[in-house]
């Protein structure tokens, strides 16, 4: 193989890698994106709608299925915080029904 041949081999691996490298870090952006969104509404969670609720709780059930498939060891705490959000939302859910019937029937 001649040296120009060479050059251009290599020239073609690094632009691919480098293609490949800012696909991957436009993905990482992404989940990084959903994932500051969901979790940041934990914190005014009691005050949100039900139908808002269940749209985090979506939301998030979809970026766990994306998180489960970067390396364990990287998304470990991330996928714990989505866990522990997601829960919490299901659980003001929850108790708002609890209430909602415990109001409606009759003593």
């Amino acid at each position: 193989m001649s040296r120009r041949w060479k050059k251009l081999a290599v020239m073609v691996l690094l632009a691919t890698w480098g293609t490949m490298t800012a696909a991957v870090a436009m993905a990482t952006g992404e989940w990084k994106v959903e994932f500051e969104r969901i979790c940041g509404q934990s914190n005014m969670a009691a005050d949100l709608p039900a139908e808002q609720l269940e749209r985090l709780i979506k939301d998030s059930d979809t970026l766990l299925l994306q998180l489960e498939k970067i390396k364990p060891e990287e998304a470990k705490v991330v996928i714990f915080r989505l866990k522990k959000s997601r829960n919490f939302f299901q659980y003001l859910l929850q108790s708002r029904a609890a209430g909602a019937k415990e109001n409606q029937t009759p003593n």
